[in-house]
């Protein structure tokens, strides 16, 4: 009789324990799967990820918020020099970025794109806030701008990425600027000559193709000793992809997710890339929905400590998105406490 009392002892006991462990653990991560950091308009977000992620910065990156030609490749240039992006339109910087370059001090800008793409009244507005050491990287277009930004980082990894959309370039982005890599553009067909000439000069070491035959052919990977290339059935599971490779390089405490689709979304995970890489987080795109692709990841690598981050407003990370990264927690916790 005594034993038997002693089991319900233990087994209340044990009880109260994991009680008291999903309330120390399981409501503040939920919370935290709801963070999102959001401006009113995409300027803006920049600008919030940025005071997320520096109290002062020597160096600033200043990419076009309305063109993602030469801005794609930003973000191991970002990283390697510790470095908020931020965005403008052609013509004038808004107040909140030049608020934002002053509060952190800023030294540097370097602008990515030639006098068409962002105008030399940029410039001028630099300067007169002060700033007078103004950068500009660029080139003839997209692909000899990512020939250039390759050549200031110096690697010798490199991750190819067609130059017409943005998905497959933001997918590798964040593990791009994490190692070190270059991102290079291409046509979907036929390999640019300038960037071709880059993989020959510069003996290049590894070279990962990031996207199927349609983002880049046969025809591109025949040209190139290339390392693998990730290919999903589409953007999201090309994320997945790549995302579950490099899985041990990364530390899954801080997730974020922004939209992999839409007009002008590029800008959320490209402000997003250097504070991923600072906390070597993954960075995941999203529909309007989770995609399928990424639910299997995330059962795979979330912790009991993870932390969902949306970058960008309702509009383009939905609450039915978040709640459905609540659900893959969960699914994660179940686990967890199944097996003790």
């Amino acid at each position: 009789m005594f034993g038997r009392i002693k089991r319900s002892w233990a087994y209340l006991f044990g009880a109260l324990f994991v009680a008291f462990f999903l309330l120390a653990v399981y409501p503040e991560s939920l919370l935290a799967a709801d963070s999102r950091i959001a401006g009113s308009d995409i300027y803006k977000t920049a600008v919030k990820i940025s005071e997320e992620g520096w109290q002062k910065a020597d160096y600033a990156v200043l990419v076009r918020g309305d063109d993602f030609a030469d801005a794609l490749c930003a973000g191991p240039l970002a990283r390697k020099y510790n470095a908020p992006i931020l965005f403008t339109p052609r013509y004038r910087l808004g107040p909140t970025v030049l608020d934002e370059l002053e509060r952190l001090k800023v030294k540097k800008v370097i602008i990515i794109g030639g006098y068409g793409a962002i105008s030399r009244n940029i410039d001028s507005q630099l300067r007169n806030e002060g700033i007078r050491d103004i950068e500009r990287i660029y080139g003839e277009n997209r692909y000899e701008t990512s020939v250039k930004i390759a050549q200031r980082l110096g690697s010798r990894n490199i991750a190819l990425c067609t130059g017409e959309d943005y998905a497959d370039a933001l997918s590798v982005s964040a593990i791009a600027a994490l190692k070190g890599w270059a991102i290079l553009l291409t046509y979907p067909k036929d390999l640019p000559a300038v960037v071709e000439q880059h993989l020959r000069n510069y003996r290049i070491e590894n070279t990962y193709l990031i996207g199927g035959t349609n983002a880049i052919s046969a025809n591109i990977a025949s040209q190139i000793p290339y390392t693998e290339r990730f290919a999903g059935a589409n953007r999201y599971a090309t994320n997945r992809l790549i995302i579950d490779h490099f899985a041990k390089d990364l530390d899954f405490t801080k997730v974020y997710t922004a939209p992999g689709e839409g007009p002008n979304n590029y800008v959320y995970a490209l402000a997003g890339v250097p504070l991923a890489a600072q906390t070597s987080s993954p960075l995941l795109l999203n529909s309007s929905t989770l995609p399928a692709e990424t639910a299997v990841l995330l059962t795979r690598h979330l912790k009991v400590a993870s932390e969902i981050i949306a970058l960008g407003d309702e509009d383009v990370v939905p609450s039915r998105v978040l709640r459905q990264y609540e659900q893959c927690y969960e699914q994660v916790l179940r686990s967890v406490f199944d097996q003790e």
